[in-house]
């Protein structure tokens, strides 16, 4: 009787161990971003010095993980020649503390990193200090079915110059996304 009674206690612990985890794991989710789940298709620009360049933007982006992820997979090509100009993913997870995220870029050039992101106002939000040089922020925004992100420079954190822009619909259901 009493190897019984150990192994009903243990049972026990082990599933209020096991609700105390998911109750932590369901406070790290990113339901809060699922509104930028989806494929999404459009155009931008981008200012690099004193030359303006276009292209074409697909964007895909899923929850991974039970939600603790948000996997980021953007390609964008010339307009005109086609041809794959930028080649990017990113993974969004929540910050070690509070309610900030970390954001983590790779780039098809090799290129890569981790920076701070937020919500903010509705926005999702993340800076990439450039050392001695200043910031560029991020922000993305989505009404009604259309992605909206900007991208501002900044050499002084109080005068802000917009240098990228692009603007995506969401794709309709089934529609083929970087499959």
């Amino acid at each position: 009787m009493r190897p019984v009674a150990l192994l009903s206690c243990l049972c026990i612990c082990w599933i209020h161990a096991g609700a105390a985890v998911a109750s932590e794991d369901a406070s790290r989710t990113l339901e809060s971003l699922e509104f930028m789940t989806g494929c999404w298709q459009g155009e931008g620009w981008i200012q690099q010095r004193s030359e303006l360049k276009k292209f074409q933007s697909t964007e895909l982006v899923e929850m991974k993980a039970g939600k603790t992820v948000l996997a980021i997979t953007g390609r964008h090509t010339d307009p005109e020649t086609k041809k794959l100009v930028h080649d990017a993913f990113a993974i969004v997870s929540r910050a070690t503390e509070g309610n900030a995220y970390r954001f983590m870029s790779f780039l098809g050039t090799g290129q890569a990193g981790e920076y701070p992101a937020r919500l903010a106002d509705g926005a999702f939000v993340w800076e990439l200090p450039i050392p001695n040089r200043g910031t560029v922020r991020y922000t993305i925004r989505v009404v009604d079915d259309e992605w909206r992100e900007t991208g501002h420079y900044s050499a002084d954190g109080t005068q802000w110059h917009e240098t990228f822009g692009m603007t995506l619909k969401r794709a309709k259901p089934g529609a083929e996304c970087l499959r």
